[in-house]
């Protein structure tokens, strides 16, 4: 657009996040024991952490009251770091 001389490079963007694993028709793989599977995939969008959702104990089941009480609690617990905000704040 400018006819700049400089040419930049950087490397592409290749971070990787744990996805559950899908069959051919579309439904989640798990193994012997009942737990999802997941693989290793190189992140293109946006996605959810998946050690906070284990954390708060998170599905796709959760309901939205307990989702807006692990984003902005209600009363701050002692065990949160100081930059934690909460309702009752």
């Amino acid at each position: 657009m400018y006819n700049f001389d400089e040419v930049f490079y950087w490397p592409p963007f290749t971070a990787m996040s744990p996805v559950v694993k899908h069959t051919s028709r579309g439904k989640p793989v798990y193994d012997r024991q009942g737990k999802l599977v997941y693989e290793e995939v190189i992140r293109e969008d946006g996605q959810a952490n998946l050690d906070w959702l284990k954390q708060n104990k998170h599905t796709p089941d959760s309901k939205p009251a307990d989702w807006m009480n692990a984003l902005l609690p209600l009363k701050k617990k002692t065990t949160y770091s100081q930059f934690v905000v909460s309702i009752d704040e």
